[in-house]
């Protein structure tokens, strides 16, 4: 693998590549506890170069995020067999939804199609907004269904006229109070330019909000529910236990 791939990093960005593109060649990715000792800190010394390693870090994950959007193939060096991760048949819609509903479940990766989905929810290109929610949550391997039931929370009117009213504002210094056929119609231009600028700030900001919520939900029903299955278990243990005394 290291043989036949080029790698643009050689310091520490270099780890971050080769998993990366190791990944894309079809590599499996194992972890592995490793030791590591630290000296004490008037004895460590460190070739980080705080500028432009962070630079450097900034970059490649620019590029890499920009390359996995990109659909063009990843060269594979190495052939998975075919098991449980493949995709059923979208001719099988049951079968089909529930795998979609299962893949990339984990709570990150939900909290990352939900903020995924309401940021292009919030842009206005309605006519393509569902292509580009799948589109971008399958480039990067993210939870199509959470994405796309997210971006309602953006559907019109409430959440489009935010976003106007916050670019008119960034734009002339003041709201748009003016409600009538000229501004809505003959000025619809003007309003989709307020539309775009206001939707790239507030856009962010409500997909963090509903990330974080999405997050901590996540967690706290799955922490329950790992946590009140034992008990219920436990429970039809006792009770026949119980019952086979009495018999």
């Amino acid at each position: 693998f290291l043989e036949n791939s080029r790698f643009l990093s050689r310091r520490y960005t270099f780890e971050i590549e080769v998993l990366v593109r190791g990944s894309w060649a079809g590599l499996p990715l194992l972890s592995t506890p490793v030791s590591v000792y630290y000296p004490p800190g008037d004895e460590r010394v460190s070739h980080f170069h705080k500028l432009k390693d962070n630079l450097r870090l900034s970059l490649l994950h620019t590029f890499l995020v920009t390359r996995s959007l990109i659909p063009w193939p990843h060269r594979r060096l190495f052939i998975s067999g075919a098991g449980a991760d493949q995709m059923p048949s979208i001719f099988r819609p049951a079968s089909y939804l529930k795998a979609l509903s299962r893949e990339h479940s984990s709570a990150g990766q939900l909290a990352a199609a939900v903020w995924v989905g309401i940021f292009l929810g919030a842009l206005p290109i309605i006519p393509f907004g569902t292509a580009a929610i799948v589109y971008a949550c399958h480039r990067l391997h993210l939870n199509k269904l959470a994405a796309f039931g997210a971006s309602n929370v953006c559907a019109a009117p409430f959440v489009p006229l935010l976003c106007i009213e916050l670019g008119h504002y960034l734009l002339y210094g003041r709201f748009w109070y003016e409600f009538n056929r000229h501004t809505l119609l003959e000025e619809i231009h003007h309003r989709l330019w307020e539309w775009l600028l206001g939707s790239l700030l507030l856009g962010p900001l409500l997909g963090a909000a509903g990330a974080l919520l999405t997050y901590a939900l996540v967690r706290y029903f799955r922490r329950r529910q790992g946590g009140s299955a034992p008990a219920a278990e436990g429970g039809e243990i006792k009770k026949a236990g119980a019952a086979n005394p009495a018999e």
